[in-house]
């Protein structure tokens, strides 16, 4: 996603299309990592608590995804502002560079330093289905 995020930087004003493609596919995708990542932890939470939390990982999910909507509508609001963004009129070349940067720089700086975070993240395939297996087990002890 950052990858197709920066390249964004790189396409002219009628790639409206490209643009809408590389947003979709990579809003798609997060959706569909984050759900398969979030049952892999919450299973590995039960096994060591003895506890579903579901409910407290998706309000918490909802949270910093709707909080991160609103700081993000404050900072284009800013950076227009700084940049000389002028509604309703051609824009100058520091308000187009802004806004090029608001789609592409920024956002890309964002998912890779995300990926940075996540790289010690340990829970594999082969792990998960050891947490599976005695998850399993448990259920069918307690009966």
């Amino acid at each position: 996603m950052g990858v197709g995020t920066a390249s964004i930087a790189l396409l002219g004003a009628g790639d409206v299309l490209l643009v809408c493609v590389i947003c979709a596919f990579g809003a798609a995708s997060l959706e569909v990592n984050f759900s398969s990542l979030a049952a892999d932890v919450i299973d590995y939470d039960e096994l060591q608590t003895g506890e579903r939390k579901e409910g407290i990982y998706f309000a918490v999910w909802a949270l910093a995804k709707k909080s991160a909507m609103g700081i993000s509508g404050a900072m284009v609001g800013f950076l227009l502002a700084a940049s000389g963004f002028e509604p309703n009129a051609e824009q100058g070349q520091s308000a187009l560079t802004a806004i090029r940067a608001m789609e592409s720089v920024i956002p890309a700086s964002g998912f890779i330093a995300s990926l940075l975070a996540f790289l010690p993240f340990a829970l594999t395939r082969e792990a998960h289905a050891q947490i599976r297996t005695e998850l399993d087990a448990r259920a069918l002890r307690s009966g």
